[in-house]
């Protein structure tokens, strides 16, 4: 469980398009506030822009967490596909498949298991 000083009380603003799973449930149940770590919400949105970027759609969400969680395998193993094949063999698709596993990592449905910003540039270097 995430130390209690993460989490902070949010009003919920954004686009839902880019919401986690967290923020987009509290959304569709009206809720005006939420107690969540809005670092780890915000890497899975960053996470989302990554791929949309790479493949120009965003997995589809589901209320059911596992059809979510196997869209966004879908959706990263496209981006995967479609950009390991141009790559050298050796250290440019091991530096890709590297970054292909960081973007898995922030789009981690279950927020304790997902990295913070901090996770993500700081303890992996």
């Amino acid at each position: 469980s995430a130390p209690e000083h993460t989490k902070k009380e949010l009003t919920l603003a954004g686009s839902p398009k880019y919401f986690s799973p967290q923020l987009l449930s509290a959304f569709r149940k009206g809720n005006q506030k939420k107690l969540m770590n809005p670092f780890k919400s915000d890497v899975f949105s960053f996470g989302l822009i990554i791929l949309e970027l790479g493949t120009l759609e965003i997995p589809e969400k589901s209320k059911k967490q596992e059809d979510w969680e196997s869209n966004i395998r879908r959706c990263v193993r496209r981006f995967k596909r479609k950009y390991l094949e141009f790559l050298e063999e050796g250290p440019q698709q091991e530096e890709f498949l590297e970054f292909v596993n960081m973007i898995r990592d922030c789009l981690e449905i279950d927020e304790e298991d997902r990295p913070d910003f901090i996770d993500l540039f700081y303890n992996k270097a």
